[in-house]
């Protein structure tokens, strides 16, 4: 199966599909519909993010890094940031969750921000 064809786009939504997901991370699959956004929010783990296709803009600690599709960027647990799709695009998320800043597995509050599949 190709990564990208495992999701498709919903109209005016972020679909999401756990590829895998355990207490200590998980690996998300997502598709932003363009203009869709996910609000300021603290990195529940480590992250790795890659823009698949697409182009997404990210404004992490107030920095806005624009990406497209074949980029990538890590980030540090806790790191806050948002989330904008400038075009559709399809975004693999990799967590790897810790409890070095409080947000780790127990923190449901950045967890929730993400969407549901």
């Amino acid at each position: 199966m190709k990564l990208k064809s495992a999701l498709d786009y919903q109209q005016g939504r972020i679909a999401a599909l756990d590829l895998v997901k355990n207490d200590n991370g998980q690996i998300t699959l997502m598709a932003f519909d363009q203009g869709t956004v996910i609000t300021s929010h603290k990195a529940p783990g480590d992250a790795l993010v890659q823009v698949l296709e697409g182009n997404m803009a990210f404004v992490v600690d107030g920095e806005r890094r624009e990406l497209e599709g074949g980029d990538y960027f890590t980030m540090s647990a806790g790191t806050v940031h948002e989330v904008y799709a400038v075009d559709k695009s399809k975004v693999l998320l990799v967590i790897i969750k810790t409890d070095a800043c409080g947000c780790g597995s127990k923190n449901k509050e950045a967890e929730e921000l993400l969407p549901e599949n």
